[in-house]
């Protein structure tokens, strides 16, 4: 098992607040899948944004060149050239019939995204380093997560939507460029550890307030 694999098996993701919510129903409202899917692409869309960041701070070539190459993954250019937040626009409006609407994105998500922009202006390339390790140990789980809403949506076709698809094949290879990155920076491991259990704490903030959504509230 790769460190990477490693530290996904302690990914928040499928925490106490899944297994209250998503984990625990049998189906689910297309309205709250809207909103759930909706923080998810407001995180997918600042992805490039937080990418760039990353290669800016980068101190050698090696480790931006990694980075570019995820970011030109996540615009599409290695592909059919539809960016990966605009896969997911297409998957929520085909699953739930609603365009995904800044509206509906929580007050949490917005902070989320503009402290989590705040922290990579601020780290340095090792902390970074750490930060985009643990965006990465979300990776395989939350496409799973993805499936389940989906098929308890009532929309088990859309399970092999291309934005799906696509991230199962191209995930390995972003991770491996991570990885790339963490090894440039083995001698300043306490920095990559601060980075990474940082972004751990955020996370668990973040899936906490969006699986909430998916229950519906009672008037």
């Amino acid at each position: 098992m790769s460190a990477l694999a490693e530290l996904q098996s302690h990914c928040p993701v499928k925490g106490s607040i899944y297994r209250q919510t998503l984990g625990a129903a049998t189906k689910l409202d297309k309205a709250c899948v809207a909103k759930f899917m909706t923080q998810w692409y407001a995180f997918s869309s600042t992805i490039p944004e937080i990418l760039c960041i990353a290669a800016m701070k980068a101190s050698c070539e090696a480790e931006r060149s990694n980075i570019v190459a995820n970011l030109y993954s996540e615009l599409g250019l290695d592909a059919n050239g539809i960016s990966h937040p605009e896969l997911l626009k297409d998957l929520i409006v085909k699953a739930t019939g609603q365009i995904p609407s800044y509206d509906l994105v929580t007050f949490e998500t917005r902070d989320f995204l503009l402290q989590l922009k705040s922290m990579m202006l601020a780290g340095s390339s090792p902390y970074n380093a750490g930060v985009m390790l643990a965006l990465e140990a979300v990776a395989f789980n939350i496409l799973a997560v993805l499936k389940e809403i989906l098929e308890k949506a009532g929309s088990r076709s859309m399970t092999a939507h291309p934005y799906i698809t696509i991230h199962e094949e191209v995930e390995a290879a972003h991770i491996e460029n991570t990885e790339q990155n963490i090894a440039l920076y083995r001698d300043q491991i306490g920095e990559i550890n601060n980075g990474y259990a940082a972004m751990l704490l955020k996370w668990q903030l973040f899936w906490n307030d969006a699986f909430s959504t998916l229950v519906v509230q009672d008037v």
